[in-house]
C-alpha cells in the first residue's frame, strides 16, 4: 500500500473514487507517487470551487495553510507549469487574479502568497501543474520579511547593498 492524501492502492477498485486515470501522474526517480498511479487533480469533482474557465479552476485546497487557500489548475494534466501552453498558463493566472478579491471578501486576509512548486527540489508532492494562492495574515509567522525566500531558511534575511553610482 502506498499512503499518499488519505489514498491507497486499493482506492483505484473503489467506484465511489472519484479520481480519473492519468498517465503523466509517476513521478520522476526518487518522487512521490500518487496511490494507483491516479492525479488526485485530473477530476476535482466534489472540490469547493471558487473560480473556473474554460482552461482552469480554482478551488479550496484540501490541506490548506491558512484559511481561504486555494489551488489553481489546470484542467488537461500537466506536470508543472512550464509544461502548460501560452493559453492555459495565462488562464491559471486569470483565475490568481478572479479569486484574490472572492477570498478578500470570504476571508479577509492581510496580504497573498503565490507560488508553484516546479519538480521534486522544489518540494513538488503532486505531479499535475497547480498554482497556490495562500491568504496571509498578520501574525500568521514571527517574522513574514522574506516572503518565499523563506523556502531556504538562511536565505531568508539579508541586508541590501548600497549600490555604487
Amino acid at each position: 500500500m502506498v499512503p499518499f492524501l488519505g489514498l491507497d492502492a486499493n482506492s483505484g477498485s473503489d467506484p465511489e473514487f472519484p479520481f480519473g486515470t492519468c498517465p503523466g501522474t509517476i513521478a520522476p526517480k526518487g518522487g512521490f507517487r500518487l496511490a494507483s498511479d491516479r492525479c488526485i487533480f485530473c477530476d476535482t469533482r466534489g472540490e469547493k470551487l471558487v473560480a473556473e474557465n474554460a482552461l482552469a479552476q480554482a478551488v479550496y485546497d484540501t490541506y490548506p495553510v491558512s484559511p481561504g487557500h486555494v489551488l489553481i489548475i489546470p484542467r488537461r494534466h500537466a506536470a508543472t507549469i512550464w509544461e502548460l501552453t501560452d493559453e492555459e498558463y495565462a488562464a491559471c493566472f486569470e483565475l490568481v487574479r478572479q479569486a484574490k478579491p472572492i477570498l478578500e471578501a470570504r476571508h479577509h486576509p492581510d496580504a497573498f502568497t503565490v507560488g508553484a512548486n516546479c519538480g521534486e527540489a522544489a518540494g513538488q508532492s503532486v505531479w499535475h501543474a497547480h498554482i497556490h494562492l495562500i491568504p496571509r495574515y498578520r501574525g500568521d509567522v514571527p517574522d513574514p520579511r522574506g516572503g518565499v525566500r523563506n523556502i531556504i531558511p538562511h536565505k531568508a534575511h539579508y541586508e541590501r547593498k548600497e549600490r555604487k553610482p
